[in-house]
């Protein structure tokens, strides 16, 4: 297995070159990052080997977790808060209840230990001797990253000049605005006077309309009277009209009578006359006759 790693660490330096121009490309995991994020998988190993060890200090078997485990425990070992506590709390019981004592209690082999190690001596002597290498990608990496700064520098100038005309222009614009504005609140003004004297003046006119309506109103009710009294006068003189007719037909009836009357007085009175003769021509004759 060493002389394997031997081989490897004497390639070519592209392969040291490629490795770490992507080394340099992707962005580091920080382990601390790793270590405090409360949703990573390194996170929930961390918290299910403290609630291995809390079970362990405190000789609580780890089939008992729901009858004498406190939630609040891990979190004063682990930070965070006390809902992750229990959320971390209720995935180890899942955990408990899913898989086989047996297999909670596997143990990574020795070999693999081993293997693993020299694999990561492996890795850690590659970059040591590859540092030359490494070191050289870096520093071209560092010149082109400062050319390109160079060039975003001077485009960001450009564009800060160019801002600068905008920004002069947009000043200019505020000022007119601001100017037409102005003009704006004091013709808004003036329209808000002119609104006022229109209101109190058309205030002025519905009270002089409702003057008039309610004038126009007593009229209407003074004609209606009127013209009641009137109906009624009329229907008054119709009856003394009819009433004057009765009475000149009366009175010519009474002429009519009263001429008869006359014809017949003065027949009587002729008659009267006539046996006024009569009766002294019979006294004349008795007179005679004694």
């Amino acid at each position: 297995m060493m002389t394997d790693n031997v081989n490897l660490m004497n390639g070519d330096e592209q392969t040291a070159s490629s490795l770490s121009e992507e080394t340099s490309k992707t962005p580091p995991l920080s382990p601390e990052l790793l270590k405090n994020s409360p949703y990573s998988s390194i996170a929930k190993v961390k918290y299910f080997t403290e609630i291995e060890q809390i079970c362990l200090d405190k000789s609580i078997s780890t089939e008992n977790l729901d009858q004498f485990f406190k939630a609040h425990w891990l979190r004063d070992k682990m930070g965070g808060s006390f809902a992750r506590a229990q959320e971390m709390l209720a995935a180890y019981k899942q955990y408990v209840d899913e898989v086989p004592e047996e297999a909670r209690a596997i143990e990574i082999p020795d070999q693999i230990k081993d293997a693993f190690s020299d694999f990561t001596a492996f890795i850690t002597w590659y970059f040591r001797l590859s540092y030359t290498a490494i070191q050289s990608d870096s520093v071209k990496i560092a010149k082109a990253e400062i050319t390109q700064l160079r060039q975003r520098n001077a485009e960001i100038l450009e564009e800060l000049s160019q801002s600068k005309e905008q920004a002069t222009v947009l000043n200019n614009e505020k000022v007119n605005l601001i100017n037409l504005l102005e003009q704006q609140r004091e013709l808004s003004s003036k329209l808000e006077d002119s609104l006022q004297e229109a209101e109190e003046t058309l205030a002025g006119t519905q009270s002089e309309l409702q003057h008039a309506q309610n004038e126009i109103q007593l009229l209407q009710q003074t004609v209606g009277t009127l013209n009641q009294q009137l109906s009624e006068r009329k229907q008054e003189l119709a009856s003394q009209q009819e009433y004057q007719k009765q009475l000149n037909d009366e009175n010519k009836a009474q002429q009519v009578e009263l001429t008869a009357l006359k014809s017949q007085n003065d027949h009587l009175q002729r008659t009267v006359s006539d046996l006024k003769v009569s009766v002294s021509q019979l006294e004349q004759d008795l007179s005679s006759v004694q």
